[in-house]
């Protein structure tokens, strides 16, 4: 049986078409088993990771746009790993404080990196006016930068690559288990997600991309899946201009409606 799961965020869509284990029927017309083919555990590793980067990226298109914030905060001396958590811990709850003060919804998203020294970077909804100045009061510990998220598919692609790319060492290294991957606030939402069984005739190898998205040619990939059967997965990302042509097609048609 060919199945395809489609999860859509604000700007994108990630289609994966699978097969299962169940029978279906060949063009013989007779039932035909999948064939299931042994997975290593670096395939294991390595399909896991991907998962993980498509649902991180996924939730950041889903919950943060352009001009949120993007921060990196460092410690002035050597931190134990257990120190650095529990203080960005509080540094979130000084910040959920602000947001409620304000009556402003609080998003976040965060990772720890430990390539030399350890440090955090995060994404944080823009509710209240974050200045250089009180992020040094809010994190007293070391250096602050601000920077600002721009909202596109293309940059929450490019944020979660680059989030998960200490975890990537984890498979260089063959750790049997993944560490977690980062921190949310809980109140983010989730994409979209449809499933569905495929016609034998729909699973193509050309890709069919609807109107006002295009394919990211870089995002198809072939595999096997962690049960031992095969995989497609690719990404389709929203043309900016499609919405707004769409809507001003439609007032231009209704206005000439109105007109006759």
């Amino acid at each position: 049986m060919r199945r395809r799961t489609t999860i859509k965020s604000k700007n994108m869509m990630e289609i994966s078409d699978h097969v299962t284990g169940n029978s279906y029927y060949g063009k013989s017309g007779k039932k035909v088993r999948s064939e299931r083919k042994q997975v290593t555990p670096e395939v294991i590793r390595k399909n896991n990771l991907r998962m993980a980067e498509k649902q991180l990226r996924l939730l950041i298109d889903m919950n943060f746009k352009a001009d949120d914030y993007y921060l990196t905060l460092t410690f002035k001396n050597e931190e134990d790993e257990s120190e650095a958590k529990d203080k960005i811990r509080k540094f979130f709850r000084k910040v959920r404080e602000l947001f409620q003060k304000a009556e402003q919804t609080c998003k976040y998203i965060y990772v720890m990196e430990k390539q030399g020294r350890i440090h955090f970077h995060a994404l944080l909804s823009r509710g209240v006016e974050l200045t250089t100045k009180l992020l040094k009061k809010l994190w007293p510990h070391g250096y602050t930068k601000i920077e600002y998220y721009r909202g596109e598919a293309e940059d929450a692609i490019g944020l979660a690559k680059y989030f998960m790319k200490e975890r990537k060492s984890d498979i260089a290294h063959h750790d049997a288990q993944i560490r977690k991957k980062w921190v949310s606030s809980t109140n983010l939402e989730k994409p979209e997600v449809k499933k569905k069984i495929l016609k034998a005739t729909e699973w193509r190898k050309d890709i069919r991309v609807p109107n006002g998205y295009y394919l990211d040619k870089d995002s198809v990939y072939e595999g096997i899946n962690n049960y031992g059967f095969p995989f497609r997965t690719y990404r389709l990302i929203r043309l900016p201009d499609w919405r707004g042509e769409r809507e001003k097609r439609k007032s231009t048609k209704a206005l000439s409606v109105l007109r006759e």
